[in-house]
């Protein structure tokens, strides 16, 4: 398993093309079954060195360093993490070229791939005391974060001449580097708060990527406002009282006791009586929310359930039964419970159940707030959401246009839901071609996550991810692929690696890979987000289904027809069993499923499930959308292959008069190569002149 792995790994590293690392030349295994890699010599001196020798001034410095980030960034676009960034992985040469050393070499040497289990030594785990992050002293997740704070620790000494921490004994610097605030460099009060962003003790409060803290260090040079903020006071003091509980509990004790004793008056008597009247009533709410989510969850309980087991959409119908059924003399209550309930399904994929309660959140806030709070704005968001998800796309984009309008209206156009509500906005105007207007939508959103005070990794990725897909349909897929890095970057900050969102945005950095030719490592990705999803969702959760037909898709542009065809069959199951027969998501997968099977010759197979497709598509996008007239074309040329002139006909006569023109022109077309078939060629031509066989 470990040489199976070693030899994944190091094809990913010789697919590591940039001109600040050194390429991998060669590996293999030695008689003795040991592998081996090969790099190219590179003839240099480590980056600290080299700045010292030459004297050079701070911002030789940190143009240099800009580039070792570049550098970082382009090996996290492809999914590997160096672990060990350190000036003697860093080397430049006479001419002033950096180029990093060992990328993803300490990955591969991992000590918990080979079952060692001792405790923690200097020697043992794979880190360099001095550059190692929080996270890799205490054995936590290594994340593109662990590189960012590394690169911290190379740029304070290329700007100070020492490390942060400079301790004697490897007990001390483990308590400095987990425990202690570095000092401040003292160098310039922007490029300090830039220094010690990246060296915060958080993974999810440094720089989301290597990207954005080179472009902090650019903003510098060029003496423009930095990303990078001080820590506030009140953060300070959680770290304080995090640091300090019992000292702190004993002074509070103290100083309550001192007020309690030379503050009773009349006055605080009766407000303390107020106070304990509303303490009162809130632990009444409270008990009556818990008891009511006792009473859901005692279906569980076998004297109540009778030893039937009971599923979590069960539990969730039973949940909003009782809502309607016990809440209706508290119409806000009710609704916030509905929207928890709603969002609860859309978690499980059950999104035909989650779109009612929505439906009802919205009419109960209105009757309360009108049309003027971000309450109805939310509520709206949800029901578009939930209307998409179903496949009403059309249907869900006034209701988003509306929310987005109320939520700027109530909260200002630079709030995270009016940056969220413009990130799914967009995502259903991609859906309706609307390419250039979701552009614009999500550059709007991403700026505003990008100006807030702390990271929301999550809103973040999310709006990179679907700005990626905006570029994919506009065939820009060389200028999407950072794009689409950095959205995993930003998730992987949010949430740990198996979250089912990290999974949904890996997922489509893996078709950012498939869309510049990647297909190996796209495949790779695909068969991990399977493997994740099966482990974390269930075989049944649509999310699933979108493994296997992207799998399926890769893997036939690999030539592996029949894995291909056996994970499209799966997509298929898997995606009618949790969404039914007749939704758009369907439609997507039988297309791609007839395009696998007619580059088999199973042409009477492949034009079956098309025509299932075309009446989905025409429903859902519009009988004009590119998909739609994408799956007629394809059809068209099946008919006329199997000889069924008549249907062959009608379908061009259809495309004749539609705006289809551009078809041709879609390099992204998943039949692109079925095309220049000759037996498609000839059966065409055949049918338009109605020359006999």
């Amino acid at each position: 398993e470990l040489v199976r792995r070693f030899r994944l790994e190091r094809q990913v590293l010789a697919g590591l093309q940039h001109p600040n690392i050194t390429p991998l030349l060669d590996g293999g295994v030695t008689t003795d079954g040991l592998p081996y890699l090969v790099m190219q010599y590179v003839d240099g001196v480590p980056i600290t060195t080299y700045c010292t020798d030459r004297q050079l001034p701070l911002d030789d410095r940190l143009q240099l360093f800009a580039t070792v980030c570049r550098a970082v960034q382009c090996a996290h676009a492809n999914l590997v993490v160096h672990r060990d960034l350190k000036p003697s992985n860093i080397l430049v040469s006479t001419h002033g070229d950096v180029r990093l050393l060992d990328f993803g070499i300490a990955k591969l040497l991992d000590p918990a791939r080979m079952g060692i289990t001792a405790p923690f030594t200097a020697d043992h785990r794979l880190l360099t005391p001095g550059h190692a992050a929080p996270e890799q002293i205490q054995g936590g997740t290594i994340t593109t974060a662990t590189d960012v704070y590394a690169l911290g620790v190379l740029l304070y000494e290329l700007c100070v001449g020492r490390l942060p921490f400079v301790v004697t004994d490897l007990a001390s610097w483990q308590r400095a580097v987990c425990e202690t605030d570095p000092p401040t460099p003292g160098m310039h009060s922007d490029l300090d708060q830039i220094v010690l962003m990246a060296l915060r003790k958080e993974p999810e409060r440094r720089y989301a990527s290597a990207e954005q803290f080179a472009d902090d260090v650019e903003r510098f040079r060029e003496r423009r406002p930095v990303r990078a903020l001080p820590d506030t006071r009140s953060y300070r003091a959680r770290r304080f009282l995090r640091r300090n509980r019992l000292s702190v509990a004993l002074a509070a004790s103290l100083l309550l006791a001192l007020t309690a004793a030379t503050a009773i008056t009349a006055n605080q008597s009766h407000q303390r009586a107020i106070a304990l009247a509303q303490a009162d009533v809130e632990r009444a709410k409270a008990q009556n929310l818990a008891d009511f989510m006792l009473g859901i969850f005692q279906a569980n309980d076998p004297a109540v359930s009778r030893g039937d087991q009971v599923t979590a959409r069960e539990l969730l119908d039973r949940a909003a039964q009782r809502v309607d059924r016990e809440l209706v003399t508290q119409p806000l209550r009710q609704a916030d419970m509905k929207l928890s309930i709603g969002r609860a399904y859309g978690a499980l994929g059950m999104f035909d159940a989650a779109l009612p309660l929505f439906e009802d959140v919205v009419r109960q806030r209105r009757s309360v707030f009108g049309d003027a709070g971000p309450e109805v704005g939310e509520a709206l968001q949800q029901w578009g959401r939930g209307l998409a998800a179903t496949g009403h796309v059309p249907d869900a984009i006034p209701q988003m246009r509306q929310a987005l309008a109320l939520l700027e209206r109530a909260l200002g156009p630079r709030d995270t839901l009016v940056a969220s509500t413009l990130t799914y906005l967009a995502r259903m105007e991609i859906d309706q071609g609307n390419y250039a207007l979701a552009k614009s939508q999500l550059d709007r959103a991403v700026a505003i996550y990008r100006q807030q005070p702390a990271l929301n990794g999550k809103g973040l990725a999310n709006a990179l991810r679907f700005l990626w897909l905006a570029y994919n349909w506009t065939d820009e897929n060389e200028k999407g692929l950072p794009i689409a890095a950095a959205a995993l970057a930003a998730a992987s900050t949010a949430a740990p690696a198996d979250d089912p969102f990290v999974l949904n945005v890996k997922q489509d950095y893996g078709l950012a890979l498939e869309s510049v030719g990647r297909f190996d490592s796209a495949a790779v990705l695909y068969e991990e987000i399977l493997e994740s999803r099966n482990r974390v969702l269930g075989p049944d959760h649509p999310d699933i289904a979108y493994s296997y037909h992207n799998l399926g898709r890769v893997l036939g542009k690999l030539g592996r027809t029949t894995e291909s065809l056996h994970a499209f069959a799966q997509a298929l199951a898997v995606r009618e069993r949790a969404l039914g027969h007749d939704h758009p998501a369907v439609a997507y997968i039988l297309h791609d499923y007839a395009v696998a099977l007619a580059a088999t010759d199973q042409f009477a197979e492949a034009a079956a499930l098309e025509r299932r497709a075309i009446p989905m598509l025409e429903a859902a996008l519009g009988a004009e959308h590119l998909n739609t007239l994408d799956s007629m074309e394809l059809l068209a040329q099946l008919e006329a292959t199997l000889r069924h002139d008549d249907a062959a006909l009608t379908l061009l006569d259809s495309l004749s008069t539609r705006e289809w023109s551009n078809l041709a022109a879609m390099e992204n077309s998943a039949f692109d190569g079925l095309r220049s078939d000759p037996r498609f060629i000839r059966a065409l031509q055949r049918v338009r002149t109605r020359t006999p066989p």
